[in-house]
């Protein structure tokens, strides 16, 4: 089975949901599904930014039969020049 994830909400959905039920999951192999895709709108495409400890937790693609993720997909946008 694959899977989308939608991160559509304001707020800290996608750091509780994605930071701290779905990447450990993927990161220990126990996740159910394969995730064909992750999707970021309004404040939420900030977490996948380099420097982000969360993006950066997607971007290191967590081995197992769960993470069969494309990688040009999973690339960091550089952060914003300050």
């Amino acid at each position: 089975m694959r899977v989308a994830y939608i991160f559509s909400t304001q707020g800290h959905t996608v750091s509780h949901k994605l930071g701290q039920m779905i990447l450990p999951q993927l990161e220990q192999d126990r996740h159910g599904a394969s995730v064909a895709a992750m999707f970021f709108f309004e404040d939420n495409c900030y977490v996948m930014m380099k420097g982000n400890p969360i993006g950066e937790r997607v971007a290191a693609k967590p081995a197992g039969k769960a993470a069969e993720y494309n990688s040009e997909v999973w690339r960091l946008p550089p952060g914003p020049d300050l």
